[in-house]
């Protein structure tokens, strides 16, 4: 959880320098563009605002007490 918490703080920053102002619209619009290689890996984002790849995802569940992989 660490890991998508920092990556996700670098991801904003960035997209706030390239904003180049603390404007939503601009912040918005340069979210959109990002492409940003991570501790997680690659993340960048469709049209939509949802990744454009889950490449590398790994969902886990609690199944009795312990994790698992989600199926």
């Amino acid at each position: 959880m660490i890991l998508i918490a920092y990556d996700g703080s670098q991801d904003s920053q960035s997209a706030i320098d390239r904003a180049g102002a603390a404007d939503p619209e601009k912040i918005t619009a340069a979210l959109a563009k990002t492409s940003y290689t991570g501790v997680m890996g690659p993340a960048s984002f469709t049209a939509g605002r949802d990744p454009a790849s889950a490449e590398g995802v790994v969902v886990l569940e609690m199944r009795g007490g312990k994790f698992a992989i989600a199926p």
